[in-house]
């Protein structure tokens, strides 16, 4: 019960086998669906379906190019492949009963026995844990549910105590593991192990132990040993407990975790700033407006002071109205020529990251139009 199989997850490629194993589920494109389909099949939600199997003919073949080919087997175009022909490793050997009803009778179940699983169990939990943490949180941020829930049910083999899994189960099961208060992830692996032993039949089963090399798994699968270039049989993969790989996804994740850290903390920043520099363009507009309402309204104010005593050379609140009407079209026709609106959005975010250049920018602007007024221009053409 090894992420990606472990030493038999590279042994079945030596053999020329194209293993599905836990980074399948995530990788080539996987993630949005295979984590989904798995956890329906161990929830028994729906039968397993072999499609899951099938790669796309344009793929690239995982399988090396020193391939042993199997007898009868036919020879397919290289860098082709058709589907996956091995299973190895959860999430899908813990859907193995649903998996041997959907596939050929033809199909062998290798059962690698782990010799001690109390030391298992502290390596697997440990390290599977923590990725379980890290899912949980970035599940909602990045979609990363249905992993979540995959996750949960590779580490849930506790449920071998429920009525589903426990059912037909030998009475000759003595181990003490089995017999503790509270059921432990290392007993828990020690009934799925003696479940396995019950259900597939003798035949189509072999308990493999590690150390046991070649041998017994070539004569099961009826191929021959891998060779060298010289002839010389190859080793058999060395002991893989998994870890490296739970160790990368790990890791994944923690970058995963501070990249959108990093984001939100830039997001809220520039809102601040950006807010800032709103405000600051907002003020500078209605300040440039102000001067220029109050600079063209001035004569027509001055002369109600001036002319005070005399209420019929007054002028009349209609002409006043007028008059700022016109100020007010000016004004706006002038921003236009400057850009409008998006000439405004553009300050704003050059403001963002340079808003000492803006506020120089708008006084100087502000300045020159104090200097050359558009009407006394006019008047001298």
């Amino acid at each position: 019960m090894t992420p990606n199989g472990g030493a038999m997850g590279e042994a079945v490629r030596m053999l020329g086998y194209t293993p599905y194993i836990f980074e399948t589920t995530f990788r080539k494109g996987n993630l949005q669906t295979h984590p989904k389909e798995w956890c329906m099949v161990l929830n028994q939600q729906k039968k397993f379906d072999t499609a899951i199997l099938e790669v796309p003919q344009t793929a690239k073949s995982p399988k090396d190019s020193t391939r042993i080919q199997k007898d009868g087997e036919a020879s397919s175009p290289p860098q082709e492949v058709a589907s996956y022909d091995a299973i190895v490793g959860p999430p899908a050997t813990l859907a193995y009963e649903s998996i041997l009803q959907e596939c050929p009778r033809s199909t062998k179940v290798v059962l690698v026995e782990e010799p001690d699983k109390l030391f298992w169990e502290k390596e697997y939990d440990a390290m599977l844990q923590p990725i379980l943490d890290k899912t949980q949180r970035l599940q909602r941020r990045i979609g990363l549910g249905d992993l979540h829930s995959m996750l949960v049910c590779m580490t849930d083999l506790r449920k071998a105590t429920s009525a589903r899994v426990t059912r037909g189960l030998s009475t000759s099961t003595t181990s003490p593991l089995l017999h503790t208060p509270a059921l432990r992830l290392a007993s828990a692996l020690d009934l799925f192990e003696a479940r396995v032993k019950d259900v597939v039949p003798r035949d189509r089963l072999l308990i493999y132990r590690e150390g046991e090399g070649w041998g017994p798994l070539c004569a099961f699968l009826r191929v021959p040993v891998p060779t060298t270039a010289s002839g010389e049989s190859c080793p058999f993969p060395p002991h893989d407990s998994g870890i490296d790989v739970l160790a990368d996804l790990n890791e994944k994740f923690h970058r995963i975790s501070v990249l959108i850290f990093v984001v939100v903390v830039l997001a809220v920043t520039s809102f601040i700033a950006l807010g800032s520099s709103v405000r600051t363009r907002m003020g500078l507009f209605m300040e440039h407006y102000y001067n220029r309402f109050r600079k063209e309204m001035d004569p027509f104010l001055k002369s109600d002071d001036q002319n005070s005593e005399s209420e019929g050379s007054k002028t009349s609140l209609r002409r006043k109205l007028i008059e700022a009407k016109k100020v007010t079209l000016k004004f706006e026709n002038e921003i236009r020529e400057e850009g409008g609106a998006m000439s405004s959005i553009k300050d704003v975010f050059r403001a963002l990251f340079n808003p000492e250049e803006v506020v120089q920018h708008n006084k100087l602007g502000k300045s020159k139009q104090h200097v050359a007024d558009p009407d006394s221009t006019c008047k001298s053409t």
